[in-house]
């Protein structure tokens, strides 16, 4: 249950425990003191010494979970606060280590680690860039040098799903229906005819030459 709690509201629980278990303590300590003093002696002063430790030592818990607070407890929120932001932003500036001096390494090495990670990110992400702006620039020029050749040409997935097509198979795929990637193969053609091909194919390991229907029946296309 208490790890629901906030670090400073559980700081501030640990100091009044602290507090109340002195108290206690001085408490049991006059108690017995008291019983065995000799004679009959008055309780007043036990008493009044109990009470004036006690708010005594509550002062001094309270001075020092003060300190704590503000110079512990505090830091440490703005600093994991800080690093959550730039785990979930592109934030690139340093943290701010002033605030954190009393948390001795802690705040250098997390500044050490958020531009490590920065670094890291960026460099993933121009990584991405390169290879996705290669394989752009790679479809391109596969995709000229199929339209420079005098048969249409359509690549597809195992999921049948259209991944490349060259300036000849995109006139062709307009005949049925306007040519778009990642588009199933059955938007413009019967498949089935597909479908005996590649059964065909596996089983003679050489070319099949098919007619391709579209989706209508009403278009025959000569397909290998």
């Amino acid at each position: 249950m208490l790890t629901r709690l906030n670090l400073r509201l559980r700081i501030f629980l640990f100091f009044c425990l602290l507090a109340a278990g002195g108290a206690a303590l001085a408490g049991a300590a006059l108690a017995f003191g008291w019983s065995r003093a000799d004679g009959d002696v008055s309780q007043t002063p036990f008493v009044t010494a109990f009470i004036a430790f006690a708010f005594l030592n509550t002062g001094l818990a309270l001075g020092i979970w003060l300190l704590f607070d503000e110079h512990v407890a505090k830091p440490i929120n703005r600093l994991s606060a800080d690093l959550r932001l730039r785990a979930h932003s592109d934030v690139e500036t340093t943290l701010d280590t002033g605030t954190a001096r009393y948390l001795g390494d802690l705040a250098p090495a997390a500044n050490a680690l958020s531009q490590t990670a920065n670094a890291s990110v960026m460099d993933t992400a121009s990584m991405v860039a390169r290879e996705t702006q290669r394989l752009r620039d790679e479809s391109d020029r596969l995709t000229t040098l199929l339209s420079e050749m005098p048969i249409a040409t359509i690549l597809l997935n195992p999921m049948q799903e259209i991944v490349l097509y060259d300036a000849q198979a995109a006139r062709v795929l307009s005949e049925i229906a306007p040519p778009r990637l990642k588009a199933p193969l059955s938007d413009y053609f019967d498949v089935d005819d597909l479908t005996r091909a590649l059964v065909k194919l596996s089983e003679d390991s050489g070319e099949v030459s098919f007619d391709l229907y579209g989706v209508s029946r009403t278009q025959k296309f000569e397909a290998r």
